[in-house]
């Protein structure tokens, strides 16, 4: 199992957000920000519509893992999608439910028990540690 590199994630969220009719993807002027060190990435839309963070990781058992985080402008709530790849998966799929997510707001995404605790400036700051590439 091959997982997609993390701005190649990105641009498929970002492509099923635009084939979907999201209007924050189909404006100019995203930004994305990756810092390879520690395999994290964020999509910023924008007029600061809200944002994608998307970090990658290994579990305990070797497993790899994607972790998606959603913001929205207005909302401090904030929506933690996990991808767990297994077998022969569709990261097409995974990128289509993401993007319907985020486009979906804040009131309809899921809600996480963690949604209180993220700290934002936290992961901007992993972000723009001293290893980063601004691939916007």
């Amino acid at each position: 199992m091959t997982a997609p590199r993390l701005l190649s994630f990105l641009t498929q969220i970002e492509k099923a957000l635009a084939n979907i009719g999201c209007e924050a993807a189909s404006k100019s002027g995203s930004q994305r920000v990756v810092n390879f060190h520690k395999g994290i990435c964020r999509l910023a839309f924008p007029d600061g519509a809200g944002s994608i963070v998307l970090q990658s990781y290994v579990l305990a058992d070797g497993q790899s893992c994607l972790k998606a985080v959603l913001s929205w402008r207005g909302s401090n709530e904030v929506s933690h999608e996990a991808v767990y790849p297994q077998g022969d998966f569709n990261w097409t799929l995974a990128a289509d439910r993401i993007a319907e997510i985020w486009n979906a707001g804040p009131t309809a995404a899921p809600k996480s028990a963690e949604s209180s605790n993220i700290d934002l400036d936290a992961i901007q700051a992993a972000i723009g540690s001293d290893r980063y590439a601004n691939a916007g």
